[in-house]
């Protein structure tokens, strides 16, 4: 997620930079270990660093993954809330699942977290240029009151 190396400045120059570096992360999905990885991604740039060339590899955080079942009793509240203001059934997207906070309150509150979205797929998404437009933010909250209602229904 960021390279950065040689001459930062406009213009060109004809020159080796004496150093690289990049910024690595990786998105976990359900069942990866984030120390394994880490290990298994140093083994790797070790393996593929040409002869001379001196790379370290170390570790700024981790985020456990976490995989919700949709048929969880919230998860299915969930649906049915925003069905109801946006009018069809919600798309389930199983993608990296290594938001850092969501794995820490599960182990904390030994219960299942319950994510939803609402930015556009072309929304470019925690890139310098995301964009959301402000109905569908003003419809994300409509179904946030609306999923209160719905879980204040299911039984305990």
């Amino acid at each position: 997620n960021g390279i950065w190396g040689g001459f930062q400045g406009k213009g060109s120059k004809t020159i080796i930079p004496g150093q690289a570096h990049a910024k690595v992360s990786c998105r976990l999905v359900a069942d990866q270990d984030p120390d394994e990885i880490f290990e298994q991604f140093k083994a790797y740039v070790s393996e593929i660093t040409p002869r001379g060339v001196h790379a370290e590899v170390s570790l700024l955080g981790v985020g456990r993954p976490t995989l919700t079942s949709p048929d969880l009793p919230a998860a299915r509240a969930l649906a049915r809330a925003l069905e109801a203001v946006f009018g069809r059934p919600p798309v389930y997207v199983r993608e990296g699942g290594s938001i850092p906070f969501v794995a820490t309150f599960e182990e904390l509150l030994k219960m299942p977290v319950v994510v939803m979205g609402f930015p556009p797929p072309d929304g470019n998404f925690h890139a310098p240029n995301e964009w959301m437009d402000l109905a569908n933010f003003e419809s994300g909250i409509r179904a946030m009151a609306r999923y209160w209602d719905e879980l204040a229904q299911l039984e305990a």
